[in-house]
C-alpha cells in the first residue's frame, strides 16, 4: 500500500497535512494536485510528501488526480510550505499561489428553478419575483451570478425560495476562469488530396471553393480559418462539410508585450551625490580587492536611489556579468 501526505483546500492548521492511500490505479506523483475525500466533501489538495507510512491507522483513497495541472516542483513545495509557517495559512492556501491560472477550482452554489415549479401558497414579494425571473429561462446559475446582478438581498431571497420549494440549491466546482488562448486552421483533406476526382467539377459550379482549394493547395502551410471566411465566406463550410478540408485547432501562447514599443532610454546624468555613490561601486565592481564589497544606499523616497541602482547595472552589463 502507498500514501501520500495531503494539503486541503479546507480552513485548516498551518502547515497541516492529512494522509491518504493511493489505489493502484493512479500514479500520484509530489506536488500534483489531486482530488480527494475530505468529511462529506471532495476538496481540491496538493501532495506534498509520499511516506512510507501514514500518520494514522485508517486512511482513504486518494479520488483522482490533475493531469491538466503539472506538479510542483520541491522548490515550490518548500516555498508553500516557508509561507505557510510564517503568515499562519494553510498549506493549501499557499501552495495554490504557484498553481497555472484556473488550476484552483473553487466549490459554488447554484440555484435553479425547480421543473416543474414546486407548490407555493403564498404571494411572493416584488424582489423575490425579480430574482425568480431572473433564473428562468438558464439552466442554472451560481449565487455569485445572482448577486452580483440583483444585489446583496439576494442571497436571503434565494434561500426563502428554496425553502418554499420554487428553487433548487445544489453544489459543484466552478470550472476554470482562464484557459489556454487557441486559433483554427484549416487545410485541403488527406482524403481530397488521395481522391481529387470529384475536385475538377467544381470550378464550373462552385467557383469559389475551387479557389480556395487551389489557394490551400498552393500555399503549403494551413490557412487561418478567420483569413479564410473572410477572402471566400461559404466556401468555407461548404467544403469543411463534404469533408474536403480539415479544421485544425492550434493553442497560441500569450504575449502580454506583443504589440508595445520599448524606446532606448536616454542617458541619466547624475548629481553629484548620486555620482559619488555610483562611482563607489563602479570601482568595487571593476576590481575585486577594493573594500567595502557591499554597499547600503540611503535615502527616502525620491531622492534618486534607482539612478544609482542603474548605473551599477549597466557597469555590470558593460562587465559582461
Amino acid at each position: 500500500m502507498r500514501f501520500a501526505e495531503v494539503a486541503v483546500d479546507a480552513a485548516v492548521a498551518p502547515d497541516r497535512t492529512f494522509s491518504y492511500s493511493i489505489p493502484s490505479s493512479l500514479e500520484v506523483r509530489l506536488g500534483q494536485v489531486v482530488r480527494v475525500p475530505f468529511g462529506r466533501q471532495r476538496l481540491q489538495g496538493v501532495v506534498f510528501s509520499l511516506p512510507a507510512a501514514p500518520q494514522v491507522p485508517e486512511t482513504r483513497d486518494i479520488l483522482s488526480t490533475s493531469v491538466s495541472v503539472p506538479p510542483l516542483t520541491d522548490v515550490k513545495l518548500g516555498l508553500a510550505r516557508w509561507i505557510s509557517s510564517y503568515y499562519l495559512c494553510s498549506l493549501f492556501d499557499a501552495a495554490a499561489l504557484m498553481l497555472p491560472p484556473g488550476g484552483r477550482l473553487r466549490r459554488s452554489t447554484y440555484y435553479s428553478i425547480t421543473d416543474p415549479p414546486g407548490p407555493d401558497g403564498h404571494a411572493l414579494s416584488p424582489y423575490q419575483e425579480k430574482v425568480l425571473a431572473f433564473l428562468n429561462g438558464r439552466d442554472r446559475a451560481s449565487e455569485e451570478q445572482v448577486t452580483r446582478k440583483m444585489g446583496e438581498r439576494a442571497g436571503q431571497a434565494l434561500g426563502k425560495l428554496v425553502d418554499r420549494g420554487l428553487v433548487v440549491r445544489s453544489h459543484g466546482w466552478a470550472g476554470a476562469r482562464v484557459s489556454r488562448k487557441t486559433r483554427d486552421f484549416v487545410r485541403v483533406a488527406d482524403a481530397a488530396i488521395s481522391s481529387p476526382d470529384g475536385l475538377p467539377a467544381l470550378s464550373g459550379r462552385a467557383e469559389r471553393q475551387a479557389a480556395l482549394l487551389d489557394h490551400l493547395r498552393a500555399s503549403g502551410p494551413p490557412v487561418l480559418l478567420a483569413d479564410a471566411r473572410k477572402e471566400y465566406g461559404s466556401a468555407v463550410a461548404a467544403l469543411l462539410d463534404k469533408g474536403w478540408l480539415e479544421r485544425e485547432t492550434v493553442a497560441v501562447d500569450r504575449d502580454p508585450l506583443a504589440g508595445d514599443v520599448f524606446p532606448p532610454a536616454r542617458p541619466i546624468t547624475l548629481t553629484t551625490a548620486q555620482d559619488e555613490a555610483a562611482a563607489a561601486v563602479r570601482a568595487a565592481l571593476d576590481d575585486a580587492s577594493v573594500s567595502p564589497r557591499t554597499f547600503l544606499l540611503e535615502g527616502v523616497t525620491g531622492s534618486g536611489k534607482t539612478e544609482v541602482y542603474r548605473n551599477a547595472v549597466e557597469r555590470c552589463l558593460a562587465l559582461s556579468r
